[in-house]
């Protein structure tokens, strides 16, 4: 039986006063808690979610992670696959294999808020005093390149990556956008009938006079249509461009403690987090992790979603 590793099981955060949203990533958090590597790309188990606010706080806070579908998974698995035979075609052409950056790995942002905060864009872990970390020396999101942009020889531009909304002109591509436009759409209606279905032959030769006409109507044309939008998937640019949200809370500014509020556990694909706070004071946030097999955590790769 594979051992357990030792991994922090409860990681902290400072939540600031700030009309912007906050971000944990929890791969980085992870990896600067535990001197270890660990890759973005797992969808990671959370045990549970505790926020804590000074006495008479007031305001609300919300948490929102990459949506739990199909659109989200197949999104990031596409573009993982295209960023890493970009990656690889480039290396074998030099033969420069050996020189791939030894954490090299697909970081993407949750969504365009994340992309355009200033660095680091995501939490960074506190201490038991609430002492920051020592601070990290790279932990780069990926980008992917576009040779020859807009039709123009040699001129090749960059795109960061980002799961949910529209793309952001010029600087990051939208996972969720981009596999909606590479992809064909199931035919609406289904089955596309052929008209004249009640005069067929075959119809004529039951014909005795019941009401096949009426039921061959119901079974035919009703429900014949897609039961969700066809062209604008979830999370897209226009069709609930957002983030799911995961749980929120009001805080009671009439508490004359601190409020401790445990929230419900989840997994985070990606391990990212977004936390909108209107508090008038800074919170701690508290992640209870799941022992596992994945460098002590519970973890399982994005492949596997």
């Amino acid at each position: 039986m594979a051992k357990i590793q030792p991994a922090v099981q409860t990681i902290r955060f400072t939540i600031p006063v700030s009309a912007n949203p906050s971000y944990i990533d929890t791969s980085m958090a992870a990896s600067i808690a535990n001197r270890r590597f660990m890759r973005q790309g797992m969808n990671w188990a959370i045990a549970g979610i505790q926020v804590i606010a000074p006495p008479t706080t007031s305001g609300t806070v919300t948490l929102s992670k990459i949506p739990n579908t199909w659109v989200a998974s197949n999104s990031w698995h596409k573009m993982f696959a295209a960023w890493q035979r970009q990656q690889d075609e480039a290396l074998a052409e030099g033969q420069l294999q050996s020189t791939k950056g030894a954490f090299n790995d697909f970081k993407i942002f949750a969504d365009a808020d994340h992309v355009q905060k200033a660095a680091p864009q995501s939490l960074l872990p506190i201490d038991a005093d609430g002492n920051t970390f020592s601070n990290f020396e790279e932990w780069l999101h990926s980008q992917v390149a576009f040779p020859n942009d807009a039709a123009t020889p040699g001129n090749t531009t960059e795109r960061a990556l980002h799961m949910v909304g529209p793309h952001i002109s010029g600087v990051s591509i939208s996972l969720i956008k981009a596999y909606q436009e590479s992809r064909a759409v199931p035919q609406s209606p289904d089955p596309a009938t052929p008209g004249g279905i009640t005069t067929s032959p075959y119809m004529k030769m039951f014909d005795v006079g019941s009401d096949d006409e009426t039921v061959l109507e119901n079974a035919t044309n009703r429900n014949d249509q897609l039961p969700y939008n066809q062209m604008h998937y979830p999370g897209g640019d226009t069709n609930a461009p957002t983030l799911e949200v995961h749980d929120e809370l009001y805080l009671n500014p009439a508490s004359t403690i601190p409020g401790k509020y445990n929230l419900a556990g989840t997994n985070l694909p990606c391990g990212l987090l977004r936390i909108d706070s209107s508090a008038d004071n800074a919170l701690t946030l508290v992640f209870r992790m799941v022992p596992g097999k994945t460098r002590g955590y519970m973890a399982e790769p994005m492949q596997d979603m």
